[in-house]
């Protein structure tokens, strides 16, 4: 997002990775866009320092506080702990952008004539207490004045901590000529930014990549840096959990069942539910992006990252964005967050989903048993792992005792990379959707029909694994696209709504009112369901009942019945300016309600 006072600026620019002939991230798309005062040279440089060359690419500014959201894969620092200026001089420049002043300043003409607002609540549990304008982000707990860090103007830049070694980079950011600061902005503000390195990894998993040159940042060579570990699983937890779930939904009839290896007393659905632990995923996925946005809303930029970047920071990268940024609720900026975030930022589709096509899977760091080799036919793992699982899926209702339908850990599974990651994104997704339904233009029902045709392949969109891939095999040329019959379907609901016809839709809410703040869903287990709608669907049980999508038809005839009022009511207005008399107060408007007037 951007307001309209700070367009032309030039701070930022689209950087050119990969060429024809020559892809310098084959993961990443054709351009990301990087700070305009970082030059290629410096890119290039950086591509060495990070796994599969995926350097911080900017994915989404903060309109209001200027903070910059940025995603990147895991710094080849090793058990050496080697460092890249290169490296450092970007994500420096991601803390102290020209955008922050100029946000700060575009966003405060509308509210100069408001009165002072107390700063938003906190998004989670783990806020610090209200820094006031003499403190910083680490005077929070101690709650004694610093001075304020002098101007990057003259090559000097914050004193780093008493504890940590000079840094030399800090002349060469600040000096950079391409990168004017002037004096007292942004340097100096109110709240001395912080330069959030969020890491998907759990401390230890990380600290064991180092081993296999791998690992995280080491804080003392950035400016004002501190790094968080957001503890979520790879790719062979999350497919055991829901191979639970599967199990579970397949095979349970209401019986005294106990999983194997349990303790007992969870003999109910929901008991063996949560021994899958698939909501404990997505805990984990809905409390690190509200960290996530509650740093950006206080002023922080942020440089995330996995393993390689592609599954669990586009997890978090994605509902952030959503949790903020108001278009991404909508129909349409929902597929452009999923096209951006998932398909252009090189998420395997291919071999997460099993489509049955050879592409690359080098051993993941943090992952038992890779292959070697670097390379693995997805459709001889998919076979492997059927074949193993065969015996397994029978008719037989689970018992009290362990029977052929209990879940087992596939060995073959850590040789494939067939993960539901996408999957359980759009579950995570389905859950603040759930506590907050009107602040979504589109309902859960768009969510299962993007999930199908992931697994359909009915369109090349989802095809490959990356953009270079699918320019590579001409599937673009070669098949159709899914959003665009998803904007027609979408289009046509639109149409319906307008017209006072809610009860046709089902991929747009009639009840949707839009909502600027910032989102802030509970991550607490209370308060998360089980998407019933999707899991469920094919169970006898479930048909009986509609889905939640298809709202009763008395609120819908209510919701057409407030409809034709509220265009009476702008008729009635817009005779009331043609004879001259004043307008209705803003009170009397109906609220919520955006539908053109029909002739």
């Amino acid at each position: 997002p951007h307001h309209p006072d700070l367009q032309g600026l030039n701070l930022f620019r689209l950087a050119t990775l990969n060429t024809e002939g020559q892809p310098t991230c084959k993961t990443y798309p054709t351009s990301v866009i990087v700070p305009a005062c970082i030059d290629d040279k410096s890119l290039s440089d950086n591509t060495f320092f990070r796994s599969r060359g995926r350097i911080p690419s900017i994915s989404w500014i903060h309109p209001r506080t200027g903070a910059v959201l940025a995603r990147c894969s895991q710094p080849m620092s090793g058990m050496r702990g080697q460092r890249s200026h290169a490296d450092e001089k970007l994500c420096n420049h991601l803390l102290f952008p020209e955008y922050r002043r100029a946000a700060q300043e575009a966003m405060a003409k509308p509210v100069a004539k408001q009165e002072k607002r107390a700063p938003p609540p906190s998004l989670s549990s783990s806020t610090p207490p209200p820094l006031s304008s003499s403190m910083t982000f680490s005077d929070a707990n101690s709650a004694k004045p610093k001075p304020k860090p002098p101007s990057l103007i003259g090559g000097k830049g914050p004193p780093p901590p008493m504890s940590s070694p000079p840094r030399p980079l800090s002349s060469s950011v600040a000096t950079s000529s391409s990168c004017p600061r002037p004096s007292g902005s942004p340097c100096t503000p109110k709240y001395n930014p912080t330069l959030q390195f969020v890491d998907a990894r759990s401390k230890l998993v990380a600290s064991a990549n180092a081993s296999k040159g791998g690992g995280y940042e080491n804080t003392d060579n950035y400016l004002n840096a501190k790094i968080s570990f957001m503890g979520m699983e790879n790719i062979h937890h999350v497919v055991d959990s829901l191979g639970r779930v599967r199990r579970l939904v397949s095979n349970f009839n209401n019986s005294s069942v106990v999983w194997p290896g349990s303790k007992g007393g969870n003999t109910g659905f929901w008991g063996l539910f949560d021994g899958s632990e698939w909501l404990t995923h997505l805990q984990r996925i809905l409390w690190g992006s509200a960290r996530m946005a509650e740093m950006l809303e206080r002023g922080d930029s942020i440089v995330t990252h996995c393993t390689d970047g592609w599954d669990r920071t586009s997890q978090l990268v994605a509902l952030t964005v959503l949790l903020l940024d108001p278009h991404y609720r909508t129909a349409k900026g929902f597929m452009q967050l999923v096209e951006r975030e998932w398909l252009q930022m090189g998420h395997k589709f291919g071999e997460r989903c099993g489509h049955l096509v050879s592409g690359e899977t080098p051993e993941d760091w943090d992952e038992v048993g890779g292959n070697p080799d670097g390379k693995v036919s997805t459709l001889q793992s998919w076979l492997g792992a059927l074949k193993k699982e065969m015996p397994d899926m029978d008719d037989e209702p689970l018992s009290g005792k362990p029977s052929s339908a209990k879940f087992v850990p596939n060995p073959n599974e850590h040789n494939s990379q067939k993960s539901p990651i996408f999957l359980q994104w759009l579950d995570a997704v389905h859950q603040v959707l759930h506590q907050m339904p009107t602040a979504f233009e589109f309902t859960a029902f768009l969510l299962e029909t993007i999930i199908d045709q992931v697994y359909s392949c009915r369109y090349g969109t989802f095809l490959s694994n990356n953009d270079v891939d699918r320019q590579a095999h001409g599937i673009q040329d070669k098949t159709f696209s899914f959003w665009t019959d998803l904007c027609r379907a979408v289009a046509e609901e639109q149409q319906c709504i307008a017209r006072g016809q809610p009860h046709l839709v089902r991929l747009l809410n009639p009840f949707y009112k839009p909502v600027k703040e910032p989102l802030r869903p509970s991550h607490n287990s209370k308060r998360l369901v089980f998407w019933s709608d999707y899991y469920l669907r094919y169970d006898l049980e479930q048909q009986r009942f509609p889905p939640n999508c298809n709202f009763h038809p008395a609120m819908l005839q209510m919701r057409a019945h407030v409809t034709a009022l509220s265009r009476q009511v702008l008729r009635y207005q817009q005779k009331l300016k043609a004879l001259g008399l004043e307008d209705l107060p803003e009170e009397d408007e109906a609220e919520g309600v955006n539908i053109p007037l029909e002739d």
